[in-house]
């Protein structure tokens, strides 16, 4: 079975993204995400989204830090909770005219 053929079966057919927006870097702290993640969970939501900045990500040209974003989807599969993605291109140093890393 193909990855998205996996993906599409796993959710629900009439699913409904109820959720709250969670992370943007470096808030809230990682020694909270259990405690919160698991609170989300209990008060019936069932996506969280995650704000990933480009400039937290890639701190220097082409090293990539995922740790983060690694830790917040084990956690939210752990209370299974979907997780959405509002990418925020706009703070890239390839968005800002004349800056080159």
């Amino acid at each position: 079975m193909s990855e998205q053929n996996r993906f599409n079966k796993n959710i629900e057919k009439n699913f409904f993204p109820y959720g709250v927006q969670y992370y943007r870097a470096p808030t809230p702290l990682p020694e909270e995400w259990e405690m919160d993640i698991s609170r989300i969970k209990e008060m019936g939501f069932n996506i969280i989204r995650l704000r990933p900045q480009w400039r937290w990500q890639e701190r220097r040209k082409g090293e990539f830090y995922w740790d983060d974003l690694d830790r917040l989807f084990d956690l939210a599969e752990k209370h299974k909770l979907y997780v959405s993605f509002k990418f925020m291109l706009e703070s890239s140093c390839l968005a800002i005219p004349g800056v080159r890393l």
